[in-house]
């Protein structure tokens, strides 16, 4: 206190809930890997017109899910296609990044960022409507990323994709049980468990 400057008296603590009710966690699966070139599973957001940020575990995985964006959009002559769709990673330099998110905030022709974690920390975006996350880490991962959507108190929508794979191991821990009864984990099935915790309170308080 004495090296901020402040006084008793001179000052309040005022503390608001983090509480986003506005905000709606989806858990889906895929169905297909994230391996290859098509992702049919993102078809549905070429339909619509919210500003969404995707998020991948690497570069790769961002590059082919562009391309594949890219490719199912407008016809290859709209001058909008060039426009609605903006790769960030941190292969660009700080000046192409930074044009990429005053673009998406500015400009209603830029509907998409498809993106790494380069873009996870630190960017404050007022008008995300929704937050694709392919392949969270951990509930970390996801309630990070998806509090970026609905910053104005609009609806919006956290929505997470995971594997047949993870689902399937999810499943077979979660099946699995030591001669004794107890569960017998080892610390990649708590990853695993831990994720499928998280995603269960949160559908519950959303469903509430």
């Amino acid at each position: 206190m004495r090296i901020l400057g402040l006084k008793p008296g001179s000052f309040v603590f005022h503390r608001r809930s983090n509480r986003r009710p506005e905000l709606q966690f989806i858990f889906r699966t895929l169905r297909h890997g994230l391996q290859g070139w098509v992702f049919q599973d993102l078809d549905w957001v070429l339909d619509g017109k919210r500003k969404t940020i995707i998020y991948c575990p690497s570069i790769s995985l961002a590059f082919r899910i562009f391309v594949y964006l890219w490719r199912k959009s407008m016809p290859s002559d709209s001058p909008t296609r060039r426009k609605r769709f903006r790769l960030y990673c941190s292969l660009y330099s700080d000046c192409y990044n930074k044009n990429s998110r005053d673009l998406f905030i500015q400009n209603g022709d830029c509907q998409f960022l498809i993106c790494t974690d380069a873009l996870k920390v630190g960017n404050d975006f007022p008008n995300v409507d929704d937050v694709i996350t392919m392949e969270p880490e951990d509930p970390e991962d996801i309630l990070q990323k998806g509090g970026r959507a609905g910053r104005k108190g609009v609806p919006a929508r956290c929505i997470n994709y995971f594997t047949q794979n993870t689902m399937d191991k999810a499943k077979d821990y979660l099946s699995q049980a030591a001669p004794n009864g107890k569960r017998s984990w080892g610390l990649g099935g708590w990853r695993v468990v831990n994720r499928w915790i998280i995603s269960i309170k949160v559908s519950c308080v959303r469903t509430c």
